[in-house]
């Protein structure tokens, strides 16, 4: 795989994002997510997936840049990446998510497929969804998956508030299970894998399945309407405008 590194341990597989400087989430990387946790779902020597970053890097949302150039590429995208959205948060096994880094945005989201998230303390280290901020749209899917997590009532004022949490305060409202070291993450992301897969993979997945049936079905969606409504915002004037604004800044903060 050319955007993930993946090494095996004795009963799961630690997923590492590797791609590019921030990790953004582009089309390439959205297949091979979707390729992996589908072959994992069957395959039976996998009984878990922790997913991870680099140090101080876990993503740092969708490719901005990418997605304006074309319409034809901007629909494969948002496909891919829902599929991949989609396959993750079916994941019968269990599945971890150690955050090491910054990862707001689609970041987030990666991260909220998994059953128990793990982030790292770090001035740098946020999550949250800032789209508005930005005069993006929020699909209704991403914002079930969001909202799963903290209530709809939680989840629309830290939409509307653009809202970005370090680690402590993420915890205080349910985003992340826990808040630790950034050097702690991943240990102890391994020592509950470990502690997981010690019991039996089918009476994971079964007693899994009551818990997040519900999510699964939030997640099931009419995918032809939500693109229809992503292409109707992407080919509106002032949404031209306020992304073309954005991507001078990006441009700008780079030089």
């Amino acid at each position: 795989m050319k955007t993930l590194q993946i090494s095996r341990k004795n009963k799961y597989v630690i997923c590492q994002i590797d791609h590019g400087k921030v990790n953004a989430i582009d089309t390439e990387l959205s297949r091979e997510l979707k390729d992996l946790y589908m072959e994992a779902e069957t395959d039976d020597t996998i009984e878990g997936i922790i997913l991870t970053g680099r140090p101080h890097c876990f993503s740092a949302g969708l490719n901005i840049m990418k997605l304006t150039s074309g319409l034809d590429s901007l629909v494969t995208f948002w496909r891919t990446f829902i599929e991949a959205l989609q396959a993750m948060t079916r994941f019968s096994k269990p599945h971890i998510a150690a955050i090491t880094g910054f990862a707001p945005a689609g970041g987030t989201l990666l991260a909220c497929t998994a059953d128990y998230r793990i982030m790292g303390r770090g001035e740098k280290h946020v999550v949250g969804m800032h789209e508005m901020s930005l005069s993006l749209v929020i699909p209704e899917v991403l914002a079930r998956l969001f909202a799963h997590w903290i209530g709809d009532r939680m989840a629309m004022e830290c939409i509307l508030h653009s809202r970005l949490m370090q680690a402590d305060e993420a915890h205080s409202i349910g985003l992340v299970n826990e808040a630790c070291a950034v050097d702690d993450v991943m240990p102890r992301a391994q020592s509950l894998m470990q502690k997981i897969t010690s019991s039996y993979v089918k009476s994971n997945q079964l007693t899994k399945t009551y818990f997040k049936q519900a999510l699964i079905d939030k997640m099931d969606i009419d995918m032809d309407k939500m693109i229809d409504e992503i292409l109707s915002l992407a080919q509106d004037p002032v949404a031209i405008q306020k992304m073309v604004e954005f991507q001078m800044r990006v441009k700008s903060n780079k030089k």
